[in-house]
């Protein structure tokens, strides 16, 4: 599991994909950081962000990249 990282401001929408690269802890059950999922949302309420294509990770940096359109 990875730490929480808030991006803001929500609802923001950009004009072409922008890349976020999170700290991320890698498992044998996922070692290239493919079952990342980022989550929007207010209190109890969470939605799934969509991801322009799958993450992109290094374990070796202990960081993954993921593309999205808005936070």
């Amino acid at each position: 599991m990875s730490p929480l990282v808030v991006c803001g401001p929500q609802g923001l929408k950009f004009n072409c994909p922008v890349e976020l690269r999170l700290p991320h802890k890698f498992t044998a059950g996922d070692p290239m950081g493919k079952n990342v999922v980022l989550k929007s949302g207010h209190g109890s309420q969470w939605t799934n962000i969509e991801l322009v294509q799958p993450p992109r990770s290094d374990p070796s940096s202990k960081f993954v990249s993921v593309l999205i359109k808005h936070f």
